[in-house]
């Protein structure tokens, strides 16, 4: 293909609704709810900073009656990611809305929380969910 044409592709991917691949930073939030859906908890420590981080190594130390409640609840009502919203940046530390939607005793609910994630050296990490 000359290069005069090379953009073809791209503009009929895009015509055709495909979209960017995720930044760096809806994907760490992406993760992470994939790993509080499978209830593991030692994965959410490797990704989590902060309150997060303070909050799982918290529960790590409870009993192990204690763990299989709290991951048997995680794994009864995933959270489906719907989007990911990058609003602020600086210093390596990002401010995103998170919408997604869960199954609940009441039925399926949906809410938008705010998500903190900054960037280490190894990555991304999750430190904050606020509503």
């Amino acid at each position: 293909m000359s290069r005069a044409w090379a953009w073809v592709p791209v503009l009929l991917a895009t015509a055709c609704g495909a979209q960017a691949a995720p930044g760096p930073v809806e994907t760490a939030v992406r993760e992470y709810v994939a790993l509080r859906n499978a209830g593991d908890l030692r994965g959410l420590l490797g990704k989590s900073c902060g309150a997060l981080y303070t909050s799982t190594s918290r529960l790590l130390a409870e009993s192990p009656d204690r763990r299989r409640e709290v991951t048997a609840s995680m794994r009864a009502h995933p959270v489906d990611v719907e989007s990911v919203v990058v609003e602020t940046s600086g210093d390596h530390v990002f401010g995103a809305t998170l919408t997604g939607s869960a199954r609940t005793p009441d039925g399926r609910r949906s809410a938008s929380q705010h998500v903190e994630v900054r960037q280490y050296r190894d990555g991304y990490r999750v430190c904050a969910l606020t509503y």
